[in-house]
């Protein structure tokens, strides 16, 4: 062993660490015989020269190679001047010093602890921006999802094998919710199927592209992802038609809402064959303003508020956002401690002023839901399919270079300790089977 006092001699030099580019044929090496160290197979020394335009690092000593045979049989197997990055040991001792050198490597690197969290982070990124690089890195999807799983992540699905985001949370948890999707659109029609009839909405409708017609996808997301347990109290202060609480009743949760318009709560409350066959309570529904929501339901608190602004962005003005916006403070002033709020919104333009301006009415709902205590959470895009809007987008883009609009926002908030939500709320599980052949609504439940 060298001593203290030897001037560091014995020790790998610091202008030998740095690799050395070099070819393989100018090197005239030969391979040692180490068969305690194989490397990895050729086949991916090769995917990685062929993607890379080099090979992987080469240890020698005195003109033979102590570790990366695989790389140097790939490159000479090809027949190619392959670039190679060369650490020469010559100089640190004997060739026994340089094998100690390698194994005491090779020990490290199997004793490392590896964040498996962090590897799949920077192979999706790897995948995503290009599966050749994540063959020429040596891994491949079936890998990955193995590897997800392990961490208790499912796949992203597309034909890769293990359940995908997808099947466990309706749609992928991403801030773009895509109602375009396949998964979206056959879930969308298993519910319609069970005798939703959107055409009962009497107080939504929509122009310009914009549909207010709730999507029952949405409402099941929502449900899913923002209440603590099966039955939830639900609070609706803009409540429309019966879509959301005909999902809430199927899904078990007892849902409340305050409507305006006598007509269209008389329109919901017909239609008693979508819950008649739930387990939930029926949906209850209060003709009156949301300013009165407190008096009108009885009082709280809710374990959510799931709301849509649909009429205001149909028939904006100064005056009605003013009003809608003070009652949906109130509204959330029902809301149980560490429970969540979720307004679905959309901007709109000022239509009094000449070229139409937006109004900033999605900073105005996150606003009034700050200024009722709560914190803004996060926000989903939620994407639709275009409809006729592509009729009409190219002349209004032309005249005003004005883009048709193909999503609504949807604004989370949260009141109570932002660090414990996970006390509040558990994993999101789906039944084993959500939906049947046949309208038996026990196949919808938890």
């Amino acid at each position: 062993m060298a001593s203290s006092d030897d001037g560091g001699a014995g020790r790998v030099p610091a202008d030998m660490v740095a690799s050395l580019t070099r070819t393989v044929r100018a090197l005239d090496l030969t391979l040692a015989d180490t068969p305690w160290d194989t490397g990895p197979p050729v086949e991916l020394a090769t995917a990685y020269r062929r993607e890379f335009g080099a090979i992987g690092r080469i240890i020698v000593h005195g003109g033979e190679v102590i570790a990366g045979h695989e790389h140097v049989t790939a490159a000479l197997a090809e027949s190619i001047d392959a670039e190679v990055a060369v650490l020469d040991l010559t100089d640190i001792g004997p060739r026994e010093r340089v094998l100690a050198v390698v194994v005491g490597e090779r020990r490290q690197f199997e004793l490392t602890a590896r964040d498996d969290e962090a590897l799949a982070h920077v192979l999706l990124m790897i995948r995503d921006y290009d599966d050749a690089l994540l063959d020429a890195a040596g891994w491949n999807d079936s890998e990955i999802d193995e590897l997800l799983e392990t961490l208790g992540v499912p796949g992203l699905g597309g034909g890769r094998g293990g359940p995908t985001l997808a099947d466990v949370f309706v749609a992928p948890p991403f801030t773009v919710l895509d109602g375009r999707q396949g998964y979206w659109r056959e879930r969308r029609a298993e519910w319609l199927s069970y005798g939703m009839r959107p055409e009962l909405h009497l107080a939504e409708s929509g122009e310009d592209g914009y549909s207010s017609v709730f999507d029952p996808v949405l409402c099941e997301l929502m449900y899913r992802w923002f209440t603590p347990s099966v039955g939830s109290r639900i609070l609706d202060p803009f409540a429309g038609g019966s879509m959301r609480g005909a999902v809430a009743s199927i899904l078990q949760h007892q849902y409340v809402g305050v409507e305006p318009s006598a007509d269209q709560v008389e329109a919901n409350r017909t239609q008693t064959w979508v819950w008649e066959h739930a387990e939930g309570p029926e949906p209850v529904w209060h003709v009156g303003d949301a300013v009165d929501a407190g008096r009108l339901v009885g009082g709280g608190p809710f374990d959510l508020l799931f709301t849509h602004l649909g009429r205001l962005v149909e028939s904006y003005s100064p005056a009605a956002a003013e009003r809608t916006l003070s009652g949906l403070g109130e509204a959330c002033s029902l809301l149980d401690e560490n429970r969540f709020a979720v307004v679905v919104v959309a901007e709109v333009r000022d239509r009094s002023t000449r070229g139409g301006p937006y109004v900033g009415l999605v900073a105005d709902t996150v606003r009034a839901l700050e200024g009722a205590g709560l914190s803004y959470y996060g926000q989903f895009v939620l994407v639709s399919s275009a409809g006729t809007l592509p009729v009409r987008a190219a002349r209004h883009f032309q005249a005003s270079r004005k883009v048709g609009r193909v999503h609504q926002d949807v604004v989370v908030a949260y009141r109570g300790d932002l660090g414990a939500v996970g006390d509040h709320f558990p994993a999101v599980e789906l039944p084993d089977e959500c939906f049947s052949d046949s309208p038996v609504f026990d196949d919808l439940l938890p």
